[in-house]
């Protein structure tokens, strides 16, 4: 779990994640965009990066291409959906959404924002879906301190999901710790500085803090952290124990690099259970080693019900071999 504060002020960062940092279905024709899931086979790829190898891209997630999109702002507030069963398809919305409401579907839209966040969905509601979604924050004009925080951030849960989207340019492109997360793009990270203080915000394509019991689960999707060390590099996906155990956690089929390690996927003090990795690839196209100083950070192979299972190198001099905890 994640805290927030429900009206954030200029200044004020909703996000605890860096300061504990230690170094269902969508429309036919959205699911039809984007390749299916494909488990490449380990040690053989022939093929040489992430669009290449046909994992998510600017090219296949996103707006439909062809498609002509309305005009919708979200004014000083933003968009507040409190209906259930709410629609929003084919929108070019300048501002964020508040989704207090279950069962909400945000499709085949473009989001630009300069708040907290692209997509909140708000404590005790569920249901919501995010398909063929362009979520961009605006660098510089974002709530804190000119950055924006998440892409998209689940409070609630657990039937969430979030697919065929390209999203970029926030501290964290989604956090949450429940939900299912598939063939998504998440790229260009957003460097700022963390509200008040003098450091920049701690950088993760995906934040799961802990605390949830509920599954999330990360298939096939695209993670890339391209910001280095002196301005806030942490990592391409960042599950840990911060606000309570971890469980239940799923990272299955992704590409991923950058960050200081490109993954954290437990607990180094054994507050870990069900966390299953299994057949990633660890790409090293920022750092030589996936992330600045390797590929995992945190896990724990004793923990009850953990798996890590064929992760490799997908690129560069040690390209196949096989990743160890």
């Amino acid at each position: 779990m994640f805290t927030r504060q429900s009206n954030p002020t200029p200044g004020f960062i909703p996000l605890l994640a860096a300061l504990v940092l230690a170094l269902g279905s969508g429309s036919s024709s959205a699911r039809s965009a984007a390749t299916k899931h494909s488990l490449l086979p380990a040690l053989s790829m022939g093929c040489g990066d992430y669009v290449s190898c046909g994992f998510p891209s600017a090219v296949n997630t996103g707006v439909l291409k062809g498609t002509t999109l309305k005009p919708m702002s979200g004014g000083a507030d933003g968009i507040n959906i409190t209906q259930d069963g709410t629609v929003i398809d084919g929108a070019d919305i300048t501002g964020w959404i508040n989704v207090s409401a279950n069962n909400v579907t945000i499709r085949n839209s473009r989001i630009s924002t300069t708040g907290y966040w692209g997509i909140m969905l708000a404590e005790g509601y569920s249901g919501l879906k995010v398909l063929n979604c362009t979520i961009v924050g605006v660098v510089g004009q974002g709530a804190d301190n000119g950055g924006e925080d998440y892409g998209i951030a689940n409070y609630g849960g657990p039937d969430v999901e979030i697919a065929y989207n390209d999203i970029s340019e926030f501290a964290h492109n989604f956090a949450g710790s429940n939900g299912y997360v598939h063939d998504n793009y998440m790229h260009d990270m957003q460097a700022f500085i963390y509200g008040t203080g003098t450091d920049y915000a701690h950088l993760e394509d995906v934040y799961d803090g802990g605390n949830d019991t509920r599954p999330l689960i990360l298939r096939h999707n695209t993670f890339l952290d391209q910001v280095t060390g002196d301005r806030g590099e942490t990592a391409a996906v960042y599950a840990t124990d911060d606000f309570g155990p971890l469980s239940n956690v799923t990272i299955d089929n992704n590409w991923m690099a950058g960050g200081a390690y490109a993954l954290y996927a437990g607990s180094r003090t054994g507050n870990s259970t069900n966390i299953h990795v299994t057949n990633n690839y660890f790409s090293t196209v920022y750092f030589a080693n996936s992330g600045f100083y390797g590929p995992l950070g945190a896990y724990d192979p004793q923990g009850s019900g953990n798996v890590f299972s064929t992760n490799v190198f997908a690129d560069g001099p040690n390209a196949g071999q096989l990743i160890t905890p």
